[in-house]
């Protein structure tokens, strides 16, 4: 996982060195730290646990339970005239050509209001905006107006809404589109300019710093950055039982034939097969 929880984490110590396993504490908040919670005291059946061993059934238990407090952020406001949704997702379009290019598609946005919804799309290949959801969508994504607005006078960010869980997301595509979440969260020309150059570096130093992978009885040249955030793959990544590389920082996998990223739009690693 990208956001391991402690018993993942645990469970990772266990089976790779149980020494320091053993040394571990498995405490939640408020607990104090003595032997009782050691990790090598711990019954995983334990309710206290339910949290880390039954995950599904405690995060609807919670859903429901937080529920009254976004009723008002739903019901809140009503719905501007679509001409200020269409100019804001064209202006979204214009803050970076290189991003509309890395993410290649459309999104659809789904903006419900006090009394009723309505849909936009945005194509980031054309740079147009238009009502309805479109057929081959990399995702819709929903939000209550009142969240919107407050994005639109510049008082939020998109971000701000997918952290507060006030969003919810359709996923259609077969990858994660990484570099919309960067536009959308910060929609600033300078940083997108400066993502920008740090990819092409990246890039750069693909053909120039290289190491070599064995594995099966090949030898690979590889790029030692990760194309992704620049990770040394040289030390943190591993082949998997798919014959993939893995960056250990986010879990992108690469195939390691043709360097295709099997995790995100986007990104490609250098990868030369040698004799």
């Amino acid at each position: 996982s990208v956001f391991p929880d402690q018993l993942d984490v645990l469970n990772h110590f266990q089976s790779h060195n149980p020494k320091l396993a053993e040394s571990c504490y498995f405490a939640l908040p408020g607990e104090e730290l003595d032997d009782t919670v050691l990790w090598s005291s711990t019954t995983l059946d334990d309710r206290r646990l339910e949290p880390f061993t039954r995950r599904d059934d405690y995060v609807k238990a919670y859903r429901k339970s937080r529920l009254h407090l976004l009723e008002d952020v739903w019901n809140k406001d009503g719905l501007a005239e679509d001409s200020e949704y269409l100019q804001h997702f064209r202006d979204i379009a214009k803050v970076s050509p290189w991003i509309n290019d890395k993410i290649g598609g459309t999104l659809s946005f789904r903006i419900r209001g006090r009394d009723n919804e309505r849909t936009f799309s945005l194509d980031f290949r054309t740079g147009e905006a238009r009502a309805g959801i479109a057929e081959d969508a990399l995702y819709v994504l929903t939000a209550p107006a009142s969240c919107v607005h407050a994005v639109m006078r510049d008082e939020a960010t998109w971000d701000d809404i997918f952290l507060s869980m006030r969003m919810t997301f359709d996923e259609r595509s077969d990858k994660f589109v990484a570099h919309f979440k960067t536009l959308l969260k910060y929609l600033d020309p300078g940083l997108c300019k400066a993502l920008q150059a740090f990819e092409e570096e990246l890039t750069k130093e693909a053909t120039e710093d290289t190491f070599v992978l064995e594995h099966d009885g090949k030898r690979y040249r590889v790029q030692r950055a990760c194309p992704h955030s620049g990770v040394d793959l040289e030390k943190n990544s591993e082949v998997n039982e798919d014959g993939n590389l893995v960056c250990m920082a986010h879990r992108f996998r690469f195939d390691l034939c043709s360097g295709k990223c099997l995790t995100a739009k986007g990104y490609h690693l250098e990868v030369k097969l040698e004799d």
